[in-house]
């Protein structure tokens, strides 16, 4: 395969299971260049309540979704700068009480160490 044609393996068939939500998401602008992404599908921030501090950074996924709402297959292509995504709690033992927490309009967001990656709203539980 070339590497040019490298394919995202969908986390729903990696962990066997449904996704647990989606989100609407915006790039920030470090993340952009004259509009385009730099970031692909497959990257794994940190998902966060709250955006400064972010002390409690939590492993939920993004698997990021094209414009008809089907997940982007290359890993090499950049995502779009505002879009949707569909969301994966990673830790069973903490799935519970995030699906608690999330309902359509919450607000999160995602991080790539201390750099914000995307401001988000939970659209779908």
């Amino acid at each position: 395969m070339d590497q040019n044609d490298e394919l995202h393996i969908s986390y729903e068939e990696t962990l066997k299971r449904k996704h647990d939500f989606r989100i609407r998401y915006i790039l920030s602008s470090e993340f952009t260049n004259r509009g385009v992404a730099t970031v692909c599908q497959g990257i794994r921030p940190m998902f966060c309540y709250q955006k400064v501090p972010c002390d409690n950074q939590y492993h939920i996924w993004p698997e990021f979704e094209t414009p008809s709402g089907e997940i982007i297959k290359k890993s090499n292509v950049a995502i779009r700068t505002r879009g949707t995504a569909r969301m994966w709690i990673i830790d069973e033992d903490e799935k519970i009480e995030h699906l608690k927490r999330l309902k359509a309009g919450t607000k999160c967001y995602l991080f790539l160490g201390k750099q914000l990656l995307a401001e988000c709203k939970v659209e779908i539980c």
